[in-house]
């Protein structure tokens, strides 16, 4: 959770924006991954559970948070605007 004053906003979301699209998220035992699998299904739905309470609330969702993967625990990581 960061607070990014109203004059950096954009060019902070736009650089962390740029980063998230480079993440590769995958499989652990892959040396290019750096985003891996959740530990656990109890945690995985942890996760979307938080992500989809964080809509719900009125946060909009600028990127990720998708499960590219729906036999795994893969979340891509999630930016909140």
């Amino acid at each position: 959770h960061l607070h990014v004053q109203d004059e950096f906003s954009e060019p902070f979301k736009t650089n962390v924006l740029v980063r998230m699209g480079r993440a590769r998220v995958g499989a652990p035992d892959d040396p290019e991954t750096e985003v891996g699998p959740l530990v656990s299904e109890a945690r995985f739905q942890e996760i979307t559970v938080a992500i989809e309470r964080g809509e719900q609330e009125g946060g909009t969702l600028a990127a990720g948070g998708e499960c590219p993967d729906p036999d795994s625990y893969l979340v891509t990581p999630a930016l909140f605007a």
